[in-house]
């Protein structure tokens, strides 16, 4: 009875060494899916600031030349 019992006792190891490996490789997958997101969304987030920056320097350049339009109006 003894032995049986020990045999069943590293079958159910066997089987959960098993799961413990399976969500690991999920996990992991999962990790590396995550960190290649991260990558992604960070190079957006930079190509996003570029935009602004060009659009604020944009809204500069065009409330300079307003403010010179309406200047030259009044004269």
């Amino acid at each position: 009875q003894r032995l049986s019992d020990d045999s069943m006792g590293a079958e159910e190891d066997c089987g959960k060494d098993g799961e413990l490996q399976e969500a690991m490789d999920r996990q992991s997958k999962e990790l590396l899916h995550l960190k290649e997101r991260v990558a992604s969304l960070s190079s957006r987030v930079t190509e996003l600031e570029e935009d602004l920056d060009t659009a604020r320097k944009d809204l500069i350049k065009s409330e300079d030349i307003n403010s010179r339009l309406q200047r030259d109006l009044r004269e």
